[in-house]
């Protein structure tokens, strides 16, 4: 089943399915349910917003800063079965926010990512880190380190962060912060 979405006017609104391939080229679509696509997502133009609702991918998908998969609820992009191979998964906060995760050396797990503007939990120095957090949770423990890539925008930096001075990279282990 191939879902084409090409309404230049209005947003569509989906209820929970599985498809094969689902192609995004339009006004974008608004999940109302979860959704699975078993082959292959194609973001030409336009975004998939999930509010509480998740997606589940088998591949590797392709995003832009103008169609992306928006996390602007508590739903998350899952993408399955990550090996060694770089996945990435085009996540933003918001329609005009582009941050992807690339996860490789994934062992075979599946992950959920979602990405938020802020810190939360709070950080001790917000002022040397990006503004947003990324939210990375593969389905069982992976027996070995996992490569992740964030990629953010220069204006997606706090007032006094900058890539090329001293930043704080954390990773929260459910109880506290652990800079890395």
């Amino acid at each position: 089943r191939i879902l084409n979405n090409k309404q230049p006017l209005s947003l569509q609104t989906l209820d929970a399915m599985t498809a094969g391939t689902v192609l995004v080229n339009g006004s974008g679509v608004t999940l109302n349910g979860n959704m699975t696509v078993n082959t292959n997502l194609i973001l030409t133009s336009g975004n998939i917003t999930l509010g509480a609702n998740n997606l589940t991918l088998n591949s590797s998908v392709e995003g832009t800063a103008n169609s992306h998969v928006v996390t602007n609820g508590t739903g998350s992009v899952i993408s399955n079965g990550i090996g060694i191979n770089p996945v990435v998964v085009p996540v933003g906060p918001d329609a005009t926010s582009y941050n992807p995760a690339i996860i490789s050396n994934g062992q075979g797990r599946d992950y959920s990512v979602r990405v938020v503007v802020g810190h939360n939990p709070a950080i001790a120095n917000s002022a040397r880190a990006i503004n947003r957090t990324w939210y990375i949770t593969p389905n069982t423990p992976p027996p070995a380190n996992v490569n992740i890539l964030l990629q953010y925008a220069t204006a997606d930096a706090n007032a006094s962060a900058s890539a090329t001075a001293l930043m704080e990279v954390g990773v929260h282990n459910g109880t506290a912060w652990n800079l890395v």
